[in-house]
């Protein structure tokens, strides 16, 4: 914790001079927007996942594909939760304020875009050897991944095949990280959630050709069939990349931005130095499950394929409250950060840090009490049994206790960026990744018959060591409020520990019938939880609903 305030008072960051704070009514209303186009991406996402629990189950070929899919998935993850963008946004807005400052508009865009063509190559000239040496030397890429393979051969052999397609389409998506986050400081936040969508789109209608054309079948597979379902998997990945850079080129394009023009190193030199702070910290969640799938790569088979569709489901409202919250906060939050403003940045993260906690409690609490028939009614048929049904729900309540952790870590990552404590919040992610890697270790020793519950609950350990040590650093700089000066969470807190209470209750009562148990807890745990805090009057409450309103 020492270490935490001490990087954080010893960093200071200049800005210029800041518009009003951020209305939490103004919050609320791009968070949902942005939100809504989130879950269509979660939904297309949890299809595809659909499609590969059905065909490959929790087996020995579903372990080999979900552990080379993690390289990518890893990735897009990291664009996702702000690697690239949370160091790229601060100098962005700098460089065009500078510019407008210097000569108009016209020379803020020219300043701009020459950064992000310097961002562009720095990213270019690191990331694509780091791709070939991945190709030229499988074998070492994969005994990162999932050191379990080199006891497995067969499924060694196999996974080295997919990393052909998915090293470049790994390279492809660090480049889109740039073009989102030009469009994410332009404060367009739709692009950058809805470029998503497309590889998603892509995979689902590649499978649903192939099934269709009876290239592979759903269940039972025959020999020779789950590797064809990997590659046509994996060959619509690569396709889907390009999709998504013609995407990004039209956003650019109407907002008038062109890419050809004059390059060189060194205006976005400042930048990529942050950039290895920046994974530090961003990368936490994503370093936290590889960390936790190494440790499952040693339990029985189809543990690691058990903890990724429990990641997946935690993804979706993850993604609902948490991202949502971070792609709006960041360029906002750039816009207080003078030393002068610090009243209203203070304002404007807890604000942040309220509506984190109002979405995100009843989330985690809800997905904890119904893993069991949840798990059941999306992935039990097929080559997906009841046994891998059971470990998946055993590790989705286990890792669904980090989804409060991770919504609040969002914004106080931002605030961390803008106000360049990016050394303190990087000694926070690595003290979160060894509590998962040490957890990971002692958990499952302490649930023997349910292990892959300890490896679930490594996660969510790991992600709340995070947030504290962010809180705790930022509050030495007067960014964070205390703890009971968090009122206006504690009706949401309660609620959610009865919503849990309930849920688990009622999953127990109704185990034969999960749609039933699932059909009765979610839409009257959200009555409950939405019309009691609307009617105490809470702050997000209102906040909430004055924005649904508005936007009807």
């Amino acid at each position: 914790m020492g270490l935490v305030c001490s990087a954080m008072t010893s960093q200071n960051q200049s800005a210029d001079s800041p518009p009003p704070p951020i209305p939490s009514a103004e919050l609320a209303r791009s968070t949902l927007l942005v939100t809504g186009i989130t879950v269509l991406s979660r939904l297309l996402g949890f299809g595809r996942d659909l499609i590969i629990a059905y065909t490959l189950g929790g087996s020995n070929s579903a372990d080999v594909f979900v552990a080379v899919f993690r390289i990518p998935n890893f990735v897009r993850r990291l664009a996702a939760e702000g690697a690239i963008s949370m160091p790229f946004i601060p100098e962005y807005c700098r460089m065009r304020r500078r510019g407008i400052k210097a000569g108009g508009a016209a020379e803020g865009e020219r300043l701009a875009m020459l950064f992000s063509r310097s961002a562009m190559l720095w990213i270019l000239v690191i990331f694509t050897p780091l791709c070939l040496l991945g190709i030229l030397y499988q074998e070492k890429t994969l005994a990162l991944v999932a050191p379990g393979f080199e006891h497995r051969p067969s499924e060694a052999e196999a996974a080295a095949q997919l990393l052909y397609y998915l090293l470049p389409y790994t390279l492809i998506l660090c480049t889109l990280a740039v073009g989102g986050a030009i469009m994410q400081s332009r404060s367009r936040f739709l692009s950058p959630v809805i470029n998503p969508c497309i590889p998603n789109a892509t995979v689902l209608i590649a499978m649903g050709a192939a099934i269709w054309l009876g290239d592979i079948h759903i269940y039972p597979q025959s020999e020779g069939e789950p590797a064809r379902t990997a590659l046509i998997f994996c060959q619509a990945l690569l396709f889907s990349g390009l999709l998504q850079w013609l995407y990004v080129g039209n956003n650019m394009r109407q907002e008038k931005l062109h890419w050809p023009g004059p390059v060189s190193f060194k205006p976005a030199f400042g930048f990529i130095r942050k950039v290895p702070l920046s994974l530090c910290s961003t990368a936490t969640h994503q370093a936290n499950i590889l960390i936790a799938g190494i440790g499952a790569s040693f339990l029985a088979d189809g543990a690691i394929a058990q903890l990724h569709y429990a990641d997946q489901l935690i993804a979706l409202p993850q993604a609902m409250f948490g991202m949502a919250i971070g792609i709006v906060a960041l360029p906002k939050l750039t816009e207080l950060a003078n030393p002068d403003r610090q009243s209203d940045l203070y304002a404007g993260i807890v604000d942040n840090i309220n509506l984190a906690l109002y979405l995100s409690l009843p989330a985690a609490a809800g997905l904890a009490g119904i893993a069991e028939p949840l798990v059941k009614i999306l992935f039990l048929r097929g080559a997906f049994d009841t046994n891998a049904a059971h470990g998946t729900a055993l590790a989705l309540q286990g890792a669904a206790l980090c989804l409060p952790a991770l919504a609040i870590a969002r914004p106080l990552l931002a605030a961390c960026h803008v106000k360049n404590y990016l050394g303190a919040a990087a000694l926070a992610g690595l003290a979160s990744l060894a509590g998962t890697a040490f957890s990971g270790v002692c958990l499952p020793r302490l649930f023997p018959y349910s292990p892959i519950f300890g490896i679930g609950l490594s996660v969510s350990l790991g992600a709340w060591i995070f947030a504290s040590l962010l809180w705790l650093g930022l509050r030495c700089k007067q960014l964070t409020p205390r703890l009971y000066d968090l009122h206006s969470a504690l009706l949401p807190s309660i609620l959610s520990v009865l919503i849990f209470i309930a849920a688990l209750l009622t999953s127990k009562a109704l185990l034969n019938s999960p749609w039933l148990a699932v059909g009765v807890t979610v839409p009257a745990g959200m009555f409950v939880y939405f019309g009691v805090t609307r009617m105490a009057g809470t702050y997000d409450a209102q906040s909430v609903f004055n924005a649904l309103k508005k936007h009807n």
